[in-house]
């Protein structure tokens, strides 16, 4: 009965054995995968920051543009009205010398 017991005890033992190694194995893959999640990240995070560095360098660049076609609307509106004025001083003009 000793040696059946003996017997018995190594099985259980060499199963938990193997389970173990088999969680040890699991526990590798799982570390090995949360590393490469971790790098991942960290490129991910770095891709994150240089696009919103673009962004807001496009923003930059729009807003000055749009500064640039509100003067040009603007200088367009006051040689629209230097000319209204002018086409008016020339109709007075022309009707002083008709009246001559």
């Amino acid at each position: 009965m000793d040696l059946a017991h003996a017997k018995n005890t190594h099985q259980h033992l060499s199963s938990q054995l193997l389970a173990n190694e088999l969680l040890l194995s699991k526990k590798s893959d799982v570390e090995s995968q949360h590393g490469e999640a971790l790098t991942r990240e960290g490129q991910n995070t770095e891709s994150r920051a240089k696009l919103q560095g673009e962004v807001d360098s496009c923003t930059d660049y729009i807003l000055q543009l749009e500064e640039k076609v509100y003067r040009s609307h603007k200088t367009s509106l006051e040689l629209l009205k230097q000319l209204k004025d002018a086409e008016i001083e020339i109709q007075v003009y022309k009707n002083k010398i008709l009246d001559l």
